[in-house]
């Protein structure tokens, strides 16, 4: 049914309920996900300093390979959480854009509500498999240096002489 069809105690509900999404929706854009990538983004910056710290302390495992693949797995892990905020924000700000032009439509009797509700629906199930994806490769990229480090760690004892 249309905005002019709709009787005024439903229109007062509707309203509401419009602006209770456009909140919603707004703060979506600043806080969704925040802690778990926070987290992502602290353990894979320590673990890259870290790394980092180790090898300046070790010149000696400077030229092997594997303390540069787990520098390289750390530092990936920071620039894909780079790429995950990107979309994350851009993402939100078009669910948000487009719940207001809908919204506004329905207001001026250009769509029904149960139109205006399918479609916030059908959105905001674009790109959440893309952000999913980034925030899991950030973790394995951290998994991933993680593995290479415990991997290497005998080979360092080794070489420090402290293996007992």
């Amino acid at each position: 049914m249309k905005f002019s069809e709709t009787p005024d105690d439903l229109k007062s509900i509707r309203k509401g309920y419009i602006d209770a999404r456009w909140r919603q929706l707004s703060e979506a854009a600043s806080t969704h996900g925040e802690e778990a990538i926070k987290y992502l983004l602290i353990v894979n910056v320590a673990a890259l300093g870290a790394a980092l710290g180790f090898l300046g302390a070790m010149p000696h495992l400077r030229p092997l390979d594997w303390p540069r693949w787990i520098l390289v797995c750390f530092a990936l892990g920071v620039a894909i959480l780079g790429a995950y905020h990107a979309v994350r924000y851009h993402r939100t700000e078009w669910l948000f854009r487009n719940w207001r032009a809908e919204s506004n439509k329905y207001g001026s009797n250009d769509l029904h509500w149960n139109d205006l509700i399918d479609a916030d629906i059908a959105r905001t199930k674009w790109l959440v498999w893309l952000q999913a994806l980034l925030a899991y490769v950030s973790l394995f990229s951290f998994y991933a240096g993680l593995g290479i480090a415990i991997w290497n760690f005998d080979q360092v004892a080794t070489i420090i002489q402290v293996k007992p």
